[in-house]
């Protein structure tokens, strides 16, 4: 008796857009303050992270930076300054970006 055996292979594609999520970044976090910068740092959420933005804002000024790391040392501050940071995730699909998580610090006198 000969039994013949057909499979179907069948391709599924996913996009990587679907297969990505960026979450909030965890427990951020201000040291090493000095006049004129403050050094930042977080937990990576869950999920495939590419780089973070940190706004960066104080008395109606406010400019973005970049960083493919979970920290970033800010530079170029006033002295005796109060500044709110802004960090958010962005996902490995360049596109997304997770819920922002805020801290705020003053520089040195």
């Amino acid at each position: 008796m000969f039994i013949r055996h057909t499979s179907t292979v069948f391709c599924f594609i996913l996009t990587q857009t679907l297969l990505v999520w960026s979450q909030t970044v965890i427990s951020p976090k201000a040291s090493n303050v000095t006049t004129a910068s403050i050094f930042l740092c977080w937990v990576a959420p869950l999920g495939r992270t590419i780089s973070y933005g940190v706004n960066i804002s104080n008395s109606g000024q406010s400019k973005q930076l970049v960083t493919d790391n979970t920290y970033i040392n800010v530079t170029n501050l006033d002295p005796a300054t109060f500044y709110s940071f802004v960090i958010f995730a962005v996902a490995g699909d360049n596109v997304t970006a997770g819920d922002s998580a805020t801290i705020t610090a003053f520089t040195s006198e």
